[in-house]
Formats: C-alpha cells, structure tokens, sequence
C-alpha cells in the first residue's frame, strides 16, 4: 500500500460481485467496487446498454445499478 492512494484491504468475506458461480459479475449493492474506476470518455457505456457515471464510473463492464 506504499504507493496506492486512496486502497481498500478487501476481505475473502467482502462481497463484490452478485454471483460469480453463474458468472454474474454485476457488483453487489454492498461492493467496494462502486465508484472506484477512473472515468474514461470513450467508455460511457456498460454490456448492459446502461449509461456509466461521468466523474466516478465502476470498474468492470457493468455500472452499478440501483
């Protein structure tokens, strides 16, 4: 963590995605993922057609939904 701001310490316990056993990688509505990626302008939208967050987008390929 010398050189990581702003780091989470993730936890086997932490949930992160919905269920990766049936390959289901949208994030949890308790993940530390959300609003963790660097927004890029090229990417403003999800697989699932959903528009991603301008200034605090999610990592992966799907943005969270509520």
């Amino acid at each position: 963590f010398d050189h990581c701001n702003d780091c989470y310490n993730v936890q086997d316990m932490d949930t992160l995605f919905v269920d990766v056993s049936i390959d289901d990688y949208h994030l949890d509505t308790g993940s530390v993922a959300i609003e963790r990626a660097i927004p890029i302008a090229t990417l403003d939208i999800d697989l699932d057609g959903q528009g991603r967050d301008v200034n605090m987008p999610d990592p992966g390929c799907y943005e969270f939904q509520e």
